[in-house]
């Protein structure tokens, strides 16, 4: 059976529970990180009217809900 002291059981329960605070940020943090990468993944922004919408479709070009004009997916490379 292992004995501890006193001071080691004390450092050794501070060093698990700082670990596991760690652990538990560094979770939540990516995973905060994947929801928002999910999120702008089906923003788009209306090259004409810069109205900003979400469309959750597949389709490559997609049509304003406030102006009609028809909008890539994804970002705009064109020069101008």
């Amino acid at each position: 059976m292992i004995e501890l002291t006193l001071t080691e059981l004390v450092l050794s329960v501070l060093g698990i529970s700082m670990g596991l605070v760690v652990l538990i940020t560094w979770v939540s943090r990516s995973n905060a990180r994947h929801q928002e990468h999910v999120a702008l993944r089906s923003r788009v922004i209306c090259r004409l009217c810069l109205h900003v919408f979400e469309d959750h479709g597949t389709s490559r070009q997609i049509e304003c809900p406030a102006c009609g004009s028809k909008n890539e997916r994804g970002r705009d490379r064109r020069l101008g």
